[in-house]
């Protein structure tokens, strides 16, 4: 017993500096959340309160979206990760593997495409439901992941588009209300209610974790498939399976199979200078963003204090706020109360928004190493250092490449951040698909779209062994 109280008393020692440095890391991140959450208070408390003209659809139609996108996107992941985890049949491993092309694939830019393939063929994509089916798929291999995870894991033992598709939403108001209208008190107002619809989701999804909390020391000692699917039942599985990828790859091919003669239009040596911006940015930003939730969530498991637990809470919530409130709040704090870098106040908002995958990933991962390990290597000496270096990060080694990645990915293909916080003339990928799009240049936008999805393609397909990983 002394010797487990004196390894305790050295752990506790040596963490200073790793807490210390985890409590900044957290405060940068919610100090945009903060900033905003503090202006918008202002703007209450001194009777400026205003969603605007069109605020009240907006909200409305905010809700309805995101409703049927988890109803359709949420259910779409679930059942193909079930599907293809406790179930065979032909085809079934490569189907597996296609579900993460939709990684690759930008909202924004399938938006775009099907409104020219539309054009082309005489039909029109606009309205709600266009807009539900997009941001499902688009939403759909983070569903997927997960629960291809879980069912694998447990095996049958435990079994920004939407303007441009005519759908008013909160998102796309708070940019028209600010940089089109000149109207900041509706962006504030709108962004708020944002806030408040994003923070009852994070207390919902908190309060349904810590009751599913379970470390796995017994998982499934067997291969997940355990039924066989046939004839009819097969052919079903098949197409549910195959909708994804053909919608979000399928579509963008067909689409530059018909312009293949005009695609020598948008070639420059500009183009590469874009890919290398883009491919630096994402680089970058998945390097810092994973440094920065090992540090939080290694600290968070060793320190169980009420005020590290409620800013390491808060620093996880950026990718659930629009990024147009992200970078109103990071402008805000460079233009009233310091002169940041714009390329600074750029990786700011990345990590802002794309922390919560990386360290979605180490947290999620470390729920399912029982505290046992740590407690025992502790009372044998270890100190607690060490138990990260021969415990946590050989465990953690899937989870930091996998959200590394996502980082990645996302952070090609961010858009609003991007557009909004990038120094003049500094384009990306995105922000030039967006150009062409927004001025009918669709054919200029073939290459830009072909690169970003090859580099989210890519980047995708390297999740392929943790897919297939038996635990």
């Amino acid at each position: 017993m002394k010797i487990l109280i004196k390894g305790f008393k050295k752990a506790l020692t040596e963490l200073k500096l790793f807490y210390f440095t985890s409590f900044i890391v957290a405060l940068l991140v919610i100090i945009p959340i903060s900033n905003f959450l503090l202006e918008g208070v202002q703007y209450v408390v001194s009777g400026n309160f205003s969603l605007g003209i069109a605020g009240g659809e907006e909200v409305l139609e905010t809700l309805k979206v995101l409703v049927l996108t988890s109803f359709f996107g949420g259910g779409l992941g679930t059942l193909n990760g079930w599907l293809l985890s406790n179930c065979d049949f032909k085809f079934r491993k490569v189907l597996r593997i296609c579900q993460l092309v939709p990684l690759a694939a930008p909202a924004y830019l399938i938006t775009a495409i099907l409104q020219d393939l539309g054009s082309i063929f005489g039909y029109q994509v606009t309205g709600l439901w266009w807009g539900v089916l997009i941001l499902s798929i688009s939403t759909y291999p983070y569903v997927f992941i997960l629960a291809n995870e879980s069912f694998n894991k447990f095996g049958v033992n435990q079994i920004n588009a939407s303007r441009g598709l005519g759908v008013p939403s909160i998102s796309t108001g708070i940019a028209e209300n600010w940089i089109i209208e000149g109207n900041p008190k509706s962006a504030i107002g709108l962004s708020l209610v944002a806030l408040l619809m994003i923070f009852t989701l994070i207390i919902f999804e908190k309060l349904s974790r810590k009751k599913s909390k379970r470390w796995s020391e017994n998982p499934a000692s067997k291969d997940s498939q355990g039924w066989e699917l046939n004839k009819t039942r097969a052919f079903l599985a098949i197409i549910i399976s195959l909708f994804p990828p053909i919608f979000s790859f399928g579509i963008p091919c067909f689409w530059v199979l018909l312009n293949i003669d005009l695609i020598q239009k948008g070639l420059s040596i500009e183009l590469l200078s874009l890919s290398l911006r883009t491919i630096s940015l994402g680089l970058l930003t998945a390097l810092i963003a994973m440094l920065f939730s090992l540090i939080i969530s290694l600290v968070r498991r060793a320190n169980k204090s009420f005020l590290l637990k409620l800013i390491t809470n808060l620093a996880g919530i950026g990718y659930a706020i629009p990024g147009t409130v992200l970078a109103l709040s990071l402008i805000s704090i460079s233009s009233s109360k310091f002169n940041f870098i714009a390329i600074c106040l750029l990786i700011w908002g990345y990590l802002v928004r794309f922390l919560t995958i990386s360290k979605g990933s180490i947290d999620s991962s470390l729920e399912r190493i029982s505290p046992s390990l740590d407690e025992a290597a502790l009372g044998l000496g270890e100190n607690w250092l060490g138990i990260i270096k021969r415990i946590h990060l050989p465990l953690l080694q899937g989870p930091i490449f996998v959200g590394s990645l996502l980082v990645f990915v996302d952070t090609i293909k961010e858009l609003p951040i991007t557009f909004i916080l990038r120094p003049f003339d500094f384009d990306t990928l995105s922000v030039r698909i967006y150009q062409y799009a927004g001025d009918e240049r669709m054919v200029e936008a073939i290459l830009p779209a072909i690169l970003i999805m090859t580099l989210g393609l890519i980047a995708s397909m390297t999740l392929i062994p943790s897919l297939e990983k038996k635990h």
